[in-house]
């Protein structure tokens, strides 16, 4: 069909020519026809170029250059997050609270006249209040109290056994003394006062406190104290009391207990056998005194 097309056009151009050394005409209608045929051959295309597409797009408008895109806000700096805080490990034991700052009921204290008698002084505390009564000028700031305690703790590593006898002399006189008061309070005071001075201490965070053992009969010695109470009264023991204090400024009861001690280790089972057997008996008679008394109170 294209061909023919092709043929008949060709044809209708050169029929001008053929009519004229012929001498006759075609129909009007003939070149009509060929005129409203086309093909693929004959029709144009329409297609814009990609220059010009892209020269658009570059510039927006025909001739003007785009312009600029402004930034419509700034960006805001993102908001740095606080570094978890690790919770603070809890401690152990009832948590202690502030009579101060204490919102709950407010708890009464109890006169001192009520409180337990307090302990003996020791030896060396004896010691060093003397020493300290000794100076002619009191000690105005912590360094100096601190200079002062250092030159009275060596003072005492230096003397002799015998020579710190009277302060030990002194510590079992406030000794006896504070063992008949602790009696007396615990057999006379009443419940209702242990009772308030448990629950203060309780709020101060202090611990409580509970009526002692009986005096009259105590529990019986473990077998250890019974082989030192022996080594105390043993010549050994008498040396290392002669001696007095150690290098190291170990009292005589410190060296006397590290001797024993060290001699327990030493011993067989079969060396050991009897303070064992005789600890077990006491316990034994002591646990039948004790159960008996509490039934008959």
């Amino acid at each position: 069909m294209a061909m023919f097309s092709l043929l008949t056009r060709r044809f209708g151009t050169g029929i001008p020519k053929l009519t004229s050394r012929i001498g006759f005409s075609i129909p009007a209608h003939t070149g009509a026809i060929s005129a409203t045929r086309r093909t693929f051959l004959t029709t144009a295309r329409l297609q814009e170029p990609a220059a010009a597409k892209t020269a658009t797009r570059a510039t927006g408008k025909k001739g003007v250059p785009a312009a600029k895109k402004k930034p419509t806000a700034t960006k805001r700096a993102a908001a740095k997050k606080p570094k978890a805080v690790k919770a603070a490990p809890k401690k152990r034991g009832r948590p202690v609270t502030n009579p101060k700052t204490d919102s709950g009921p407010a708890v009464p204290k109890v006169p001192k006249s009520h409180q337990p008698p307090t302990r003996p002084t020791p030896p060396f505390i004896i010691f060093h209040n003397k020493f300290m009564a000794g100076k002619s000028e009191k000690s105005k700031s912590v360094e100096e109290t601190q200079a002062i305690s250092k030159d009275s703790a060596s003072l005492w590593n230096t003397l002799t056994a015998e020579e710190k006898q009277p302060f030990y002399d002194e510590h079992a006189v406030l000794k006896i003394e504070y063992e008949k008061k602790r009696a007396d309070y615990w057999q006379n005071t009443p419940k209702s006062v242990i009772l308030a001075i448990n629950k203060r201490r309780q709020h101060d965070g202090k611990n409580k406190i509970h009526r002692p053992g009986s005096t009259t009969d105590p529990k019986p010695l473990p077998p250890f104290f019974r082989y030192f109470k022996e080594f105390r009264s043993s010549p050994d023991a008498a040396a290392i009391q002669a001696v007095g204090s150690g290098v190291r400024g170990d009292s005589v009861t410190i060296r006397m207990a590290a001797e024993a001690g060290k001699r327990w280790r030493e011993l067989s089972d079969a060396e050991k056998e009897p303070y064992k057997r005789s600890f077990e008996e006491d316990t034994k008679l002591w646990r039948a005194r004790t159960e008996q008394a509490r039934n008959s109170a």
